[in-house]
């Protein structure tokens, strides 16, 4: 847990972000089991502007999910979205850039209210 902290902690830039990412997780943790569902991750990213195919979908569950259970863990998602944009050229790479970049939004807003 610590190496999850610290990352995010690496991500924000300090405490008052990390409680925005936690709360970006939990919030598109529909059901709160600590995990992100194909459908809840498809649904709230439909939220914020980002209409994905099921292929999107599965793509991002490719790239991100380690321990290959077909869900998203807060480890999983902190790394994601800390990444570093995608240097490939290509439609995959734009996807994942534009999703990671949606994501970090959703923290500027959150921290322009904390």
């Amino acid at each position: 847990m610590r190496r999850v902290r610290a990352e995010l902690l690496r991500l924000t830039g300090g405490g008052a972000s990390l409680a925005c990412v936690w709360q970006v997780f939990s919030d598109m943790d529909d059901d709160g089991n600590g995990t992100l569902s194909r459908s809840e991750l498809k649904q709230n990213l439909s939220a914020i502007g980002l209409d994905l195919s099921n292929d999107d979908i599965e793509l991002l569950l490719n790239r991100f999910d380690d321990n290959s259970d077909n869900v998203i863990n807060l480890e999983e998602f902190s790394r994601f979205v800390a990444g570093k944009p995608n240097p490939r050229v290509g439609r995959k790479g734009r996807k994942l850039a534009e999703i990671r970049t949606a994501l970090r939004n959703l923290f500027r807003d959150c921290n322009s209210l904390v």
